[in-house]
């Protein structure tokens, strides 16, 4: 089955993988994206298959291995394959497969002359924080969390505070008018 070239877009139909006579299946130079469908590994009779030109992505499906007896030819160049390519299977002969233009691909056979796959047990011991990090980072984030909250609570309790010394003022120059409103009431009189 050969529908390459065609302008389609979306995800590869799962149902694909149903057509378990399929011998050829191409599928290049169209807008396919997402990831190559798990129900591919049941095309037992495939031999030659070609996802290029497309916009895949994730890891190389490691079902492909297994398909070794009948699978001669895969084309899974230019599209956004990313992780380790497998080295069983059609991934041992380097004529039997292409991968071109998948740029963050790492590993597999020698032949391709891939950058090595970071051994992420060795990535993360090396990019671990050391232990007294660890602890100075806790002791500063623990004091900032108890600064932060310190300061909530007076800010709190300042408005009540502020309040209740603006009613006593507030009491206290009403008094003091008062006081100096008879003052001069008491003084008009005296001149009357």
């Amino acid at each position: 089955m050969d529908i390459s070239d065609n302008n389609l877009t979306g995800e590869i139909p799962n149902a694909l993988g149903n057509c378990l006579s399929l011998e050829l299946l191409s599928l290049m130079g169209n807008s396919f994206q997402g990831f190559v469908p798990s129900s591919f590994s049941s095309l037992k009779g495939l031999q030659i298959l070609d996802l290029s030109l497309n916009n895949l992505s994730g890891q190389i499906p490691l079902f492909f291995q297994n398909l070794s007896s009948s699978l001669q030819y895969l084309n899974l160049s230019f599209n956004n394959f990313e992780g380790a390519v497998p080295t069983e299977g059609v991934f041992g002969n380097v004529s039997s497969f292409s991968i071109l233009g998948n740029k963050k691909l790492c590993g597999g056979i020698s032949e391709l002359q891939l950058p090595k796959c970071p051994d992420k047990q060795k990535y993360f011991k090396k990019h671990q924080m050391p232990l007294y990090l660890k602890a100075v980072l806790g002791l500063i984030l623990a004091t900032i969390v108890l600064v932060t909250c310190v300061s909530v609570l007076l800010l709190m309790r300042r408005p009540k505070n502020e309040t209740r010394s603006q009613e006593i003022l507030h009491d206290h120059y009403d008094e003091c008018l008062s006081s100096t409103f008879i003052g001069q009431q008491m003084g008009f009189l005296r001149q009357i």
